[in-house]
């Protein structure tokens, strides 16, 4: 039960996180064809990081420690550009949901 709620939970913050990076990446320009550039550009960075370094189904998955920093250092960005958005209360929640995410899978080995 505790593995399963674990799991949604990381699912969750990984929407969470490419949301907050696709939103970010959209404030960084005026112009429409921009927004829709940067907005795609930074979240499809994250994406193409993730599913090569942290998928469960890749050949090049990073485990242990490594894992565990590859992870935190993509919710800390997360929380960096939600916090660049000007959203303080935001990006303290999902930090404080990342980092107890984190803590949970460490403390039940499901990293």
């Amino acid at each position: 039960m505790l593995r399963a709620a674990n799991a949604a939970m990381a699912a969750l913050l990984e929407l969470a996180a490419l949301a907050g990076f696709s939103i970010f990446g959209w404030s960084l320009a005026s112009a429409l064809p921009l927004q829709l550039l940067s907005s795609i550009a930074c979240a499809g960075a994250i994406s193409l990081a993730w599913s090569r370094w942290a998928a469960p189904n890749s050949p090049h998955r990073l485990t242990g420690a490594a894992l565990t920093a590859f992870r935190l250092t993509v919710f800390a960005g997360a929380t960096a550009a939600i916090m660049a958005l000007g959203h303080p209360v935001l990006a303290a929640t999902f930090a404080g949901f990342a980092l107890t995410h984190i803590a949970l899978a460490a403390a039940i080995r499901a990293l």
